[in-house]
């Protein structure tokens, strides 16, 4: 009750390290959206669990939650008009303003922003970008292992599906970024491979198992 009187119900100004801390880090931007996460994950593990007819073992649905924990953060994180998590939580914490969905450009095109440089996305920015799309190439990697580097087009796939569904949202389509996600996915499909080489057994238990086939009658 204390930290949350500090925080919170002190005046606004008494609690600027706390209100940076929590809207324009990185660290910040992970508790905004582990609420998002947590919730996706906990869904996928009751659906799998009264809905799936093929029972699988506990490594792999908790690897299916984790990836589905990761998808939903995601989506919080790059599918949301601009600062919507930002408003939603000041709304909740403070009880004023709230998200606004007013002034989206969406299918009004002459508004949309993009840029299509490719130079330059080593920067700070595309280096988190690099690590928020890293877990999704591990997660095909580990999950669908028969995918091999195809799997790399698909996260290319996805990378432009969301450069493109943020400007309608009022955020930019980013050449760089594009790069960057991409790049990320990779080294993630790289680090999954290592993974299973190392410890091959954990990567069996993870990948879907394989389809058991009747052996033939010979009568």
């Amino acid at each position: 009750m204390t930290i949350y009187y500090y925080f919170f119900d002190e005046p606004w100004g008494s609690a600027m390290h706390f209100q940076y801390f929590f809207f324009n880090t990185y660290i910040g931007y992970l508790l905004q959206i582990l609420p998002v996460a947590l919730l996706a994950a906990l869904a996928c593990l009751l659906t799998r669990k009264y809905l799936r007819r093929r029972r699988t073992g506990w490594p792999r649905e908790l690897a299916m939650a984790l990836f589905t924990g990761y998808a939903a953060a995601l989506w919080a994180l790059v599918l949301t008009p601009h600062n919507f998590l930002v408003d939603i939580w000041y709304w909740l914490l403070r009880h004023q303003g709230g998200p606004s969905l007013s002034d989206l450009p969406l299918l009004d095109v002459s508004r949309w922003n993009y840029s299509l440089h490719f130079g330059g996305f080593l920067r700070g920015e595309a280096i988190g970008n690099l690590l928020l799309f890293l877990p999704l190439g591990l997660f095909l990697r580990l999950l669908w292992p028969r995918l091999g580097w195809k799997a790399l087009p698909l996260a290319l796939a996805v990378s432009v599906a969301v450069e493109f569904l943020q400007m309608p949202l009022g955020r930019s389509f980013d050449g760089r970024d594009l790069v960057s996600n991409t790049l990320g996915a990779a080294i993630g499909l790289a680090v999954g491979l290592l993974l299973q080489k190392l410890f091959p057994r954990a990567g069996r238990a993870v990948a879907p198992a394989k389809p058991k086939h009747r052996e033939k009658r010979t009568d």
